[in-house]
């Protein structure tokens, strides 16, 4: 029964009920009771003037408490959803740290992030199954902090897995045979120094807004939960 049906149902209900106390209000004031035998037919009326006003608070309750059930279970799906992406943005950070994250806090200009590392082909299986379900979180705040803070995960992946192919391409080379008065070897290693060089800037400058932006989305979720939790 959707909501649109209930309040209409509802309303007809109450309409209904008012009838009914105008109709016998108004029977008993153009005819009082008199007799002692009226008496029996009046407290009948009254109890079903009494009935029907039960019968519509009893509908009215029943009809807020179905409301709250299905906002509840609204409210509880967009927390199912909010705690899995909030454990795989854990889970990622972790792995980061784990693999990559001192050595890119240490990196200095002119450095080169001399680590080989590839993050699963899928890293984010939880965000992109819950992806259609963002919509229907209501806060602003938390949306935008959920898909901006995947997004910067997201590039900073990527940098991650670019960086590991300039690594390969570098130690390729490196292993190619030294042929007395070619340069292009030299070359070849000198272009690939200068562009791990430069990557290893950006990826430093990634990784510290993808942390900055992994703060503010644990706050947002962290608010939120709070918000809507189970009273």
């Amino acid at each position: 029964m959707n909501k649109a049906f209930r309040d209409t149902a509802g309303g007809i209900a109450i309409a209904i009920a008012l009838l009914a106390a105008g109709y016998f209000l108004g029977t008993f004031h153009t005819h009082p009771l008199t007799k002692a035998a009226d008496f029996p037919a009046w407290v009948q009326a009254i109890g079903s003037i009494v009935a029907i006003f039960a019968a519509i608070g009893i509908s009215y309750t029943q009809q807020r408490n179905a409301i709250k059930r299905e906002s509840r279970k609204v409210i509880d799906e967009n927390l199912y959803t909010v705690k899995s992406i909030r454990d795989e943005l854990a889970v990622l950070s972790e792995g980061f740290e784990l693999h990559v994250g001192k050595e890119i806090r240490s990196l200095k200009r002119g450095d080169i992030l001399l680590i080989e590392w590839n993050p699963a082909e899928r890293p984010f299986v939880v965000y992109e199954a819950c992806a259609s379900q963002l919509g229907k979180i209501d806060d602003d705040r938390l949306r935008k902090n959920i898909i901006y803070a995947f997004a910067q995960a997201r590039g900073l992946v990527l940098s991650i897995r670019t960086n590991t192919r300039l690594i390969e391409r570098l130690d390729a080379a490196q292993a190619s045979p030294i042929v007395p008065g070619d340069e292009r070897r030299q070359q070849s290693i000198d272009v690939c120094e200068d562009g791990l060089k430069s990557y290893a800037m950006r990826i430093k400058l990634a990784y510290a807004r993808a942390k900055a932006t992994e703060i503010e989305f644990n706050a947002a979720v962290g608010s939120y939960l709070e918000r809507n939790a189970v009273e």
